[in-house]
């Protein structure tokens, strides 16, 4: 999530070559193959005919007029209209109903990318579906003994790595800060949901694997 698909990013770039065709930036004769002979109209050339379709379809859905010179300086416009064509089909895909119930629009991630960022998430994203890189999850680990790694004893459950190891207390400590000031209840429900907070697990989670991804 807070990506574009790579056939959407592509389609970004096509998109923006279309414009620059379309404003003569790659020469006349292609602006005049589109202006006077509506090349983008007819199957001689499939490029411009899916191209031109996609954007009228961005511009009926969005509301926003994509085919202007300003978006080869500020694509932003055409970002959001992409994003929003893809939350509008993300709603309506059947499957992932929790992913979608944690993630009901699919737009783009206003926080700053770390190195491990992408990576950090989907751990998250994982503990939260049921799915985690703790020794509780035994489709990964049913050859290891389901205790903490950490050698705590006990159970390495979602709950006991975020709410009691002794040895993410100051990863914990960080979420903790982050839950008193926004004025929410630290439990394992907001530390893997709320948005403000998910840096801060991300960090604990990559923490868990950090030790070259001792199990």
């Amino acid at each position: 999530m807070g990506w574009l698909p790579l056939d959407y990013l592509l389609a970004m770039h096509g998109i923006k070559w279309f414009v620059k065709c379309w404003f003569g930036y790659c020469g006349d004769h292609l602006r005049e193959r589109l202006h006077r002979d509506n090349i983008h109209l007819t199957w001689n050339n499939i490029f411009f005919r899916r191209s031109y379709e996609f954007i009228h379809h961005l511009e009926i859905t969005t509301g926003v007029t994509l085919i202007t010179e300003h978006i080869l300086q500020d694509d932003s416009a055409l970002r959001d209209s992409l994003f929003m064509d893809l939350t509008e089909f993300w709603r309506q895909h059947h499957g992932p109903e929790i992913t979608r119930e944690l993630y009901p629009d699919w737009r783009e991630s206003n926080r700053e990318i770390g190195g491990h960022c992408r990576y950090g998430r989907s751990l998250v994203n994982g503990a939260a579906c049921g799915y985690s890189i703790l020794r509780t999850n035994r489709l990964m680990f049913r050859h290891v003994a389901d205790s903490c790694r950490r050698g705590c004893g006990v159970r390495e459950t979602v709950d006991h790595v975020l709410l009691v190891c002794p040895c993410y207390s100051e990863q914990r400590a960080r979420i903790a800060s982050v839950c008193k000031r926004v004025n929410i209840e630290f439990s394992v429900d907001t530390a893997l949901c709320h948005p403000q907070v998910l840096p801060e697990t991300e960090t604990l989670f990559l923490s868990v694997i950090a030790e070259n991804y001792r199990i």
